[in-house]
């Protein structure tokens, strides 16, 4: 490949052109504008999450008695935690969990940071899970602000927002190496020094900024790594808890005579099952004890609807998590890796 780095002199000496190598070629970038996949903001009409015509219980419009229903189901329903109808001017997101609609201003989320959103749950599904709100890391391009391709659903395809990036950093990197190979080759040229100087900035700009965003990653990885490992022995002691239940009782699900044997335990969040040191053990008086003093209870109903096949039911749960932990341990080790290669 032969680099124009003349007409790039030129373009630096003569000031004809922008000086951040990243703007060099951002001609092709304007010639192929990167398409944004919009998973946040308001509802669309084409759109079946985000749409009042994705609601089954609203008939499609086929004649004006049906739209003015239609309409007035629409305008009776009440989103967001301010319990507003729905409005096409107002910037929206939704719930990850529970898949309810909230307005940006009324969760502290602006519509220019809502691409950087990850998996939103809201302050209920939150509590209830223990999960929090999680983000995109931003660009590694310096001169871009949009947000990386990583996400819990797509894993770590790339550092850089787009392909288009990703070349803009490495030409900027191979010009300003061949920029200082000349320099060096060519003895008897005097290069003004300010010129040398320049180049030398921009190339530690781009380097600085790669290797704080790495570092900084490479921290929030590893603290993701400890939490994930927290939760992962979390589900173990609810697992044991689960297996000593099912074994204090017999499993007989036809006999109405057996009481429901739920114990609330299975629900605390995780944040008490955070402070048990020890998973748990049966007593001489054949009960269930931890080192906590958390109030529990047992349900003794002869006929539990609420807790039907709790057994299979816990166990099937926490197989799922431990699934969804193990493959988000794998996804953040490969971004290690890569980060560090």
């Amino acid at each position: 490949k032969v680099y124009k780095t003349v007409v790039i002199q030129q373009k630096m000496a003569f000031g004809k052109g922008p000086c951040n190598p990243l703007l060099w070629n951002n001609e092709d970038a304007e010639k192929n504008p990167i398409k944004k996949t919009a998973k946040r903001g308001r509802p669309s009409s084409n759109s079946k999450q985000r749409s009042i015509d994705s609601d089954p219980n609203v008939p499609k419009r086929k004649n004006s008695s049906l739209s003015t229903k239609r309409s007035d189901l629409f305008d009776s329903k009440l989103y967001c935690i301010c319990r507003q109808p729905y409005d096409a001017t107002r910037f929206m997101i939704a719930c990850d969990r529970c898949d309810d609609w909230f307005h940006g201003e009324c969760i502290s989320i602006r519509e220019i940071d809502s691409d950087f959103v990850d998996l939103y749950f809201c302050s209920k599904c939150s509590q209830a899970t223990g999960k929090k709100t999680s983000w995109k890391p931003k660009c590694a391009n310096p001169a871009c602000c949009r947000a990386a391709r990583i996400s819990s659903h797509l894993g770590y395809l790339s550092k850089y927002c787009s392909n288009v990036c990703g070349m803009q950093v490495a030409r900027a990197r191979l010009e300003l190496l061949e920029i200082k190979r000349r320099h060096a080759t060519n003895a008897n040229h005097l290069t003004p020094i300010s010129e040398l100087v320049l180049a030398k900035q921009r190339q530690s700009r781009i380097n600085s900024c790669a290797d704080r965003e790495d570092r900084e990653r490479l921290i929030q990885i590893r603290q993701e790594q400890k939490d994930i490992k927290a939760a992962v022995d979390i589900l173990k002691r609810k697992g044991k808890l689960v297996k000593l239940l099912v074994g204090l009782r017999p499993f007989i699900e036809q006999d109405e005579n057996v009481p429901c044997g739920f114990d609330s335990r299975l629900v605390w969040n995780d944040d008490i099952w955070s402070k048990i040191n020890h998973d748990p053990i049966l007593d001489a008086q054949m009960q269930i004890r931890f080192d906590s003093n958390e109030p529990f209870d047992v349900c003794q109903r002869l006929k539990c609807i609420k807790h039907r096949q709790w057994q299979k039911i816990s166990l099937i749960e926490i197989k799922q998590e431990k699934k969804e932990l193990f493959k988000r341990l794998i996804d953040l080790e490969q971004e290690r890796n890569q980060i560090k290669t």
